[in-house]
Order: C-alpha cells, then sequence, then structure tokens
C-alpha cells in the first residue's frame, strides 16, 4: 500500500475513508494523483494490474499534483481506486493512522475473479420469490 498502484477488485470502484483519528502527512494519509492523470500515466509506464510503481519511476512524469488526504477526525474521502493511482501508509515513526474503509463494487467484480467459482453470482440459490427486487439484485446480479 506505500507504492503507487491502482487497486484491482473491479473496474471501478468507490471507497470511501474515513479518519478515526486526526492525520496529516506524519500520518501516512491516502495519497490520489487525479484519474485523468492516472490514466496517462498508466499508458505511460506500460502499467498492469496489481503492479506497484517506484516514485522514481512515476513522479518525473507526473504533470498534475497529487492529493493528500488529510484532516482532523471524521475526515471523510470517496475515491475510485481502481481509477486513481494511490498509496496510503507512509507513516513516520511513532506515530499512526486509525481509518474506516467501506468498499463498493459492482456485481460485475465476480466476473473479474481469477477462482472460476466467484465468476458466477454465488448468492444465486438464495433467492426466494418473497425477496424484493433489490434483495434479488445483490444476491444474483439481476432483479429477475
Amino acid at each position: 500500500s506505500q507504492l503507487y498502484h491502482c487497486d484491482h477488485a473491479d473496474t471501478r470502484q468507490v471507497k470511501i475513508f474515513v479518519y478515526l483519528t486526526d492525520t496529516d502527512a506524519s500520518h501516512g494519509p491516502l495519497t490520489v494523483i487525479p484519474a485523468r492523470e492516472s490514466a496517462r500515466l498508466r499508458a505511460v509506464v506500460g502499467y498492469r494490474w496489481k503492479q506497484r510503481v517506484k516514485d522514481e519511476e512515476l513522479l518525473p512524469l507526473l504533470k498534475e499534483k497529487e492529493v493528500a488526504f488529510t484532516g482532523k477526525a471524521g475526515t471523510t474521502a470517496m475515491v475510485d481506486t481502481c481509477a486513481n493511482f494511490h498509496y496510503g501508509s507512509r507513516v513516520s515513526a511513532p506515530t499512526s493512522r486509525t481509518v474506516v474503509v467501506f468498499q463498493y463494487l459492482s456485481q460485475e467484480n465476480f466476473l473479474m475473479s481469477p477462482i472460476p467459482a466467484l465468476r458466477r453470482y454465488t448468492y444465486a440459490h438464495l433467492v426466494s420469490s418473497s425477496h424484493s427486487p433489490v434483495q434479488r439484485a445483490v444476491l444474483c446480479g439481476s432483479a429477475r
């Protein structure tokens, strides 16, 4: 997590970071490169998903400023970590940060799994006629 990367859990996702402690540069804040700049950089460096990129390789190519999310406890950041190069956890001893992360993925993330059994909607067998359309969509990927 300390090197630049893009998450590979889905084609798009939203992660919501909520700081439970005050977070400044010494606490290893989430640091993000804007999405358009990230797309350009992925092309320039020939980025492959799951790859980690060192500062020395990326920073000389950077045209836009990266954004470090710092703030008081309760500060919240919402980021598509698939589209944005990012890193965190570059903590200066003896300090740390505490953060809660909520991750929202599409139903397609099952289809991207390297595990064949996860490429189908694994909870479809739980659907019954008593479920609402939303419950059916969550369990099997469609409201049918």
